[in-house]
């Protein structure tokens, strides 16, 4: 798996519209547009960022298929984290549990789709956490 660091600031800045929109009721919003650099939106200059394209339906009650999640791999793991876990030799994005549903202790990446199981990972396990999302980005199409 490539992955990928962001670069501070992108030549090609998105149009946005300056307002807030109401998820509630309807609200009138101005036409003010300005130019928002996306990269810089979503990593805030941080050198730690990257991002990744998911695959799979594990964390599909949070992160589905094919959604982008930023990642800070300078940010300490917390427990209950969505991570970016390197395992076995490969990658997964779980949530960070220091026990599982049944309160038995451990380190558990846990996924969100109650098709899969907790994976707990044991000593025998080459184990590493790359780092935590910080933000999700959903395609409706």
């Amino acid at each position: 798996m490539k992955l990928l660091s962001l670069k501070p600031e992108t030549q090609y800045p998105t149009d946005a519209l300056v307002a807030h929109i109401s998820a509630g009721e309807p609200l009138e919003v101005g036409s003010e547009f300005e130019q928002v650099d996306l990269n810089h939106l979503l990593a805030r200059g941080n050198p730690y960022a990257m991002l990744i394209r998911v695959r799979g339906e594990s964390m599909s009650a949070e992160i589905r298929d094919g959604d982008w999640v930023m990642i800070d791999r300078n940010r300490e793991p917390q427990p209950n984290d969505i991570v970016l876990a390197h395992i076995n030799g490969g990658y997964t994005i779980k949530r960070h549990k220091l026990n599982d549903a049944r309160g038995k202790n451990g380190l558990y990446l846990v996924p969100a789709n109650e098709v899969y199981q907790p994976r707990k990972v044991t000593e025998d396990d080459a184990f590493e956490i790359i780092g935590v999302v910080t933000s999700v980005i959903h395609s409706f199409i």
